[in-house]
């Protein structure tokens, strides 16, 4: 209770390194905005040495970390896959533009797990440039995760040349897999994969893609749509 009640930024310090409640972390950012630039080292110590409270970690390098230091990590710390995949992770929570040529690159890491943070990231950046290199990845990736990643990223960047691929996906073996089809062909608003969507949606007997199907449809036939 000393150190959640101090004036003094060396104890918040301290806070910081020894296990602590959450609210301890947020509040050191608040009355403390000096501590909040954090470097290429204080980046990969919190993600190696959490404390027992992951989310307040997360939440501040989501707040707090550069994202030239982010960028920086991501390109020298190749070796340690939990690194790489916070990181990328954030990345994408940031929206980080300068980011998607090393979240392109991510897409190839041997690591699933990381792979999996690229696939989402970019989908959450959207940006269009990533959408050859999901489409790339998905023909290849055989991580079921992953592939739901892939397939749902390839709608969040509009990477309209996905149409075909997201079609023929309406009738993978996977369910959320085509979830995932019908809600990326909405996005990349597909109007010509109507008829086929409405062929999906009549032999579908989950009720998840049906779910999702018959929203798509909603959705691309809107008046600002047909019109």
């Amino acid at each position: 209770m000393a150190v959640r009640t101090s004036d003094k930024p060396e104890e918040y310090r301290r806070a910081a390194h020894d296990e602590a409640p959450g609210a301890v972390w947020l509040d050191a950012i608040r009355r403390f905005p000096d501590m909040k630039t954090l470097t290429e080292t204080d980046i990969v110590d919190l993600i190696r040495h959490p404390t027992d409270h992951s989310a307040a970690t997360y939440a501040r390098l989501r707040r707090d970390a550069p994202v030239s230091a982010l960028v920086a990590v991501l390109r020298t710390r190749r070796a340690d896959p939990s690194v790489r995949r916070v990181v990328v992770d954030v990345l994408g929570y940031r929206r980080a533009r300068s980011a998607v040529p090393l979240l392109i690159e991510a897409l190839d890491d041997n690591d699933p797990s990381v792979r999996d943070a690229a696939a989402d990231a970019l989908g959450k950046i959207g940006d269009r440039r990533a959408g050859e290199a999901l489409m790339r990845r998905l023909t290849v990736e055989s991580d079921r995760s992953l592939r739901h990643w892939l397939v749902a990223s390839l709608g969040g960047v509009g990477y309209q040349p996905a149409v075909p691929a997201l079609l023929r996906l309406l009738s993978d073996p996977d369910s959320v897999v085509r979830h995932m089809a019908a809600r990326s062909l909405g996005l990349l608003r597909a109007v010509e994969a109507r008829a086929a969507i409405e062929e999906a949606l009549a032999r579908e007997v989950d009720s998840y893609p049906r779910r999702q199907m018959e929203q798509t449809l909603e959705w691309l036939n809107s008046p600002e749509l047909l019109e």
